[in-house]
């Protein structure tokens, strides 16, 4: 038992000092001590302009989802409706072809047809 108080007490000395397994600095000075509360405090400006940096980016972030989740919302709106058959207005045009040439038609020699009557109407 002797032997494992005294393994107990050397572990205590070499701990001595130590937090969380790293060293405690103990400033020995007024100089030292400022010097410190100056980085520390240059440290939290700095985590006060990131956080506010950081902030902004996630009330823009959450700005973009709600737009995001309205569009989502509605499309899936529009979808759900049903939609109106749709009928053409008017019938597609036919372009005409220019590979049959049109016949020419002439009227002076009617006669020539038979049973035609050129007075009746």
């Amino acid at each position: 038992m002797a032997r494992a108080t005294t393994v107990l007490a050397k572990a205590r000395k070499r701990n001595v000092g130590r937090i969380g397994g790293a060293t405690k600095i103990l400033p020995t000075s007024k100089e030292e001590l400022r010097a410190r509360i100056e980085k520390l405090e240059r440290a939290n400006a700095n985590l006060r302009i990131k956080n506010k940096e950081f902030r902004r980016l996630a009330e823009d972030a959450a700005e973009r989802l709600e737009s995001l989740q309205t569009q989502i919302e509605s499309t899936a709106a529009k979808l759900a409706r049903p939609s109106p058959v749709t009928t053409p207005t008017e019938p597609a045009r036919k372009r005409p072809s220019a590979k049959v040439p049109k016949a020419v038609v002439n009227h002076e020699d009617d006669s020539a047809i038979d049973g035609f009557d050129s007075t009746a109407s």
